[in-house]
């Protein structure tokens, strides 16, 4: 953290009037007013914005803001007098450059023919002075802040998440001042030209191997859609147009198709427009101004200095290639100085249009040839910064924005910046990735600095005892199911599927089919809110696909049980549709997460990892998949895994528990049994303890073939607490579920004739989760039977508007009035008396 903070891309003010620097100049103008706000209340307002998408200390902040919470309306005061509460901001601010346009007299001479002698400067200076019309003074600024909502390194932060936050968002501001002088009262402008960048608003991963570039889209359109809405609604809060500037590269494939997966999101809203592949215009709107302006002349009538906005930004231009870096930053470039240029010709203009002459010309040329030549410098400067602190490295195409074109020596700094690039992604951007969610608090069991607060404890009290007013409770239906599915393909009679010869068992077999259906859903009128489907084996593990994996099976298996359920809803004529909200595969390992498209805009934070056990952790043909959610407001957590084969290797498989559990590890720290509720369905592997005449004599005589505890090795090894500590299992009333003759009733034939098994389980731990029905089905085109478990569980449902207006109501209570006011006069006298008797209240 100490590294990050210190290099140079950090910045606050201490000063009252700019205190908060995580807000661009417009925002510190009222939107329904023409002046600005008074420095008290923006000093207030800025001590109170904590939640800035650009402040990087929040989490720090959190003690102070909720001790300033309970202050009252004069503590606050004289609490944000003290500037306890500073914002800091990552990014971009470049040194104000000055220039001078001096605009002379066509009614004067020329200098030359009658500038006096050296020897006077005094005179020469005031005969300038006398020819001089007008000076105009230009500062020039750049600042770009960078949101810290989802912020990382390039290649483990991308997308958006479900709070429509991207990765890489950045406001960067051009700001000029214009100051007009020889004139009086002496007038200036500020003009303030704001852009923004971001990455792609798709749930999307982004894999760099060394041998190919790979985009994953994460979540289907219908899943996306919210997300989107709401990135965009946050835009649309502060500009009432957006322009949107693609620049992913149409002829790079994994570009292309997130450039398609873009276009089709944005058409699905009906806002499409017809302008080009180039730019989007979200929302089309008229010819307002795109630039902000203020007038600081004095105000003549209020007889004081007041500023007073000229123009406001009504549109913006949002700007995305595949990085937001080295592309997005050559573009803004262009945009910022064509809208300066305009800009300022219109301002111009009107002095230069009574005073044309030679002089003047190249006064005026000579300026935008410094003023271009620095705002290239500033924008070139501003790539650098950017790209180092999601890359590790200076922007590519940096000797391109500076000079207005290519060199050799700047291709050379690309490609050795591309390779640094690799090195960072490689062994560095995952441990920077810890250290900035470290810093931003989003690491699991994180907790805020405690400062101390004499009334957090009543607060706390009177909260909890009212916490049936803000929050309740709903009953949702899950339904988890494995399958080893030993390389086979979906059953035939879905269509516009393709087989292998190998999967003869099932060719003519429809009733298959039907017993896929019977899985998924097992009884009448059966609707589950969430479908997690495991898979084990679901390609066959060849050496070829254990170094590779394939999503192809996958992808025909999801094509398959979509069919099956929208089936089943025509049938029974349902009106919720279901669609795949995540999906995630290692090898053979694969786990499928389907939900209620009624449940979408309750569900957040959903994420998918996997872990390889094979060969120790090297080879995935032996591993996990978990996928976590959050529904309203309790967590989810389920795993699909295929542990160690072999009728006597508890040991291994008790390791790769081990080395999931402790190994499976979700963004910001967060692993399995950080849940409030964990579901296993998987390929354990565990044996039962008896011979193989013994078992199969019991099931031939309708028993199970391993009634007892001792019989079954998983149970034994939890009741020692070697695997699966804490969890739940239903009672097996169902047979061994391995190792079966391939569409056949007949456990294994084969030479090795195993021993029957229940492989395949299902496990469970949480608060408010009951299992309901806990079952196998019939499907006989693996050596394999599924197993299936139904849920119910509670999940919370938090009003968190109702919460904040419980929780002011709290804070007028009268006891935390009384203990605030003792606190607070027992604070001052600790204070004033300090020097007597050497004590601190604080």
């Amino acid at each position: 953290i100490k590294k990050i903070l210190s290099n140079g891309q950090f910045y606050f003010s201490s000063s009252s009037h700019s205190s908060n620097l995580s807000q661009n100049t417009q925002s510190r103008f009222s939107p329904r007013s023409k002046s600005i706000s008074s420095s008290k209340s923006s000093s207030s307002s800025s001590s109170a914005s904590a939640s800035s998408k650009f402040s990087w200390n929040s989490f720090i902040l959190i003690g102070l803001l909720n001790f300033r919470s309970g202050l009252s309306e004069r503590s606050m005061a004289e609490f944000d007098d003290q500037n306890f509460i500073i914002h800091i901001i990552q990014g971009y601010i470049s040194d104000n450059y000055q220039l001078k346009l001096p605009i002379r007299s066509n009614s004067t001479s020329s200098h030359s023919a009658t500038t006096p002698s050296n020897n006077y400067r005094d005179e020469d200076e005031e005969f300038e002075r006398s020819r001089l019309m007008t000076l105009i003074k230009v500062e020039m600024s750049l600042k770009s802040r960078l949101a810290s909502n989802r912020a990382g390194t390039r290649f483990n932060t991308r997308g958006i998440d479900d709070d429509g936050n991207v990765a890489n968002f950045v406001e960067t501001e051009t700001l000029i001042k214009i100051i007009l002088t020889n004139q009086s009262p002496s007038p200036n402008k500020i003009i303030s030209f704001v852009q923004l960048r971001g990455s792609v608003p798709l749930f999307f991963e982004h894999n760099n191997s060394n041998t190919q570039t790979l985009i994953n889209l994460t979540r289907d359109k219908t899943a996306t859609r919210l997300s989107f809405k709401k990135h965009f609604e946050q835009i649309f809060k502060d500009h009432q147009q957006v322009m949107i500037l693609n620049l992913l590269n149409q002829s790079r494939d994994y570009e292309r198709v997130l450039s398609e997966a873009f276009y089709d999101q944005i058409r699905s809203d009906g806002n499409e427009d017809d302008h080009g592949q180039a730019g989007i215009d979200y929302k089309p709107g008229g010819d307002d101004q795109i630039f902000f302006e203020v007038d600081n002349c004095h105000d003549r009538q209020a007889g004081q200095e007041q500023p007073v906005v000229l123009n406001r930004q009504q549109g913006v231009f949002r700007t995305n290639c595949l990085d937001c870096l080295d592309r997005t930053n050559v573009i803004q470039e262009m945009l910022s100085r064509i809208q300066l240029e305009s800009i300022l010709l219109k301002k111009f203009n009107k002095y230069l249009s009574k005073n044309i002459n030679a002089e003047n010309k190249n006064s005026f040329n000579l300026f935008f040839d410094q003023l271009w030549h620095y705002h290239r410098a500033l924008w070139a400067d501003n790539g650098d910064v950017l790209s180092k602190i999601y890359a590790g490295t200076g922007a590519l195409n940096t000797s391109f924005t500076r000079g207005g074109k290519q060199t050799i020596g700047g291709i050379l700094s690309n490609a050795t910046k591309s390779v640094s690039r690799i090195y960072n992604s490689n062994f560095i951007d995952k441990s920077k990735q810890t250290s900035i969610d470290l810093l931003l608090g989003n690491l699991n069991r994180q907790r805020p600095v405690k400062v101390f607060d004499p009334i957090r404890s009543i607060k706390n009290k009177l909260m909890n005892k009212r916490e049936s007013e803000y929050s309740s409770s709903i009953d949702i239906k899950i339904w988890v199911g494995t399958y080893n599915l030993n390389g086979s393909s979906p059953p035939q009679s879905s269509p516009n599927n393709d087989f292998d010869e190998s999967d003869k068992y099932y060719l003519n077999d429809h009733q298959n089919d039907y017993e896929l259906l019977n899985w998924l859903i097992p009884f009448p009128d059966f609707e589950p809110d969430v479908m997690a489907l495991g898979f084990q084996e679901i390609v066959k593990l060849s050496p070829q696909q254990i170094m590779i994996t394939d999503p192809e099976k996958k992808k025909r298996w999801e094509k398959t049980i979509m069919m099956k359920l929208d089936q089943s809803n025509d049938e029974k004529k349902k009106k919720n549709d279901y669609i795949i909200l995540r999906s995630e595969q290692l090898v053979g390992t694969a786990l499928i997460l389907i939900v209620k498209s009624n449940l979408i805009s309750s569900i957040r934070s959903v994420e998918g990892k996997t872990k390889k056990t094979g060969l120790r952790g090297m080879t995935g043909n032996k591993g996990a998949v978990g996928i976590r959610l959050q529904i309203y407001d309790t967590s989810f957590c389920f795993v699909t895994a295929h542990f160690e084969a072999g009728q006597s290797n508890e040991v291994y498989r008790d390791e790769d528990f081990e080395t999931i559990v402790n190994g499976l590890e979700f963004l910001k720290g967060k692993r399995i049994d950080d849940h409030d509720n964990v579901i296993w369905a998987g390929d354990f592997n565990y044996r039962i303890n008896r011979n193989n005449f013994d078992v199969r004599s019991l099931i031939g005589e309708g028993g199970n073939g391993g009634e007892s505890k001792e019989d079954n090795k998983l149970l034994r090894r939890m009741e020692f607490g070697y695997v699966f500590k804490d969890y739940l299992e239903g009672p097996i009333r169902f047979k061994p579920t391995y190792k079966y003759d391939i569409g056949t009733d007949s456990y294994d034939s084969s030479e090795k004739m195993r021993i029957p098994a229940w492989t395949d389980r299902i496990l469970f731990k949480g608060k408010d989760l009951t299992l309901l029905k806990y079952s196998r089905s019939e499907l006989k085109f693996s050596d394999h039977r599924p197993v299936y478990g139904v849920f119910s569980s509670k999940v919370k449902i938090i009003d968190k508007l109702k919460k904040d207006l419980i929780r002011s109501e709290v804070l007028n209570d009268d006891e935390v009035i009384r203990v605030r006011e003792e606190f607070l006069n027992g604070f001052q006298a600790g204070l004033f008396n300090s020097s007597s008797n050497n004590s601190f209240f604080f």
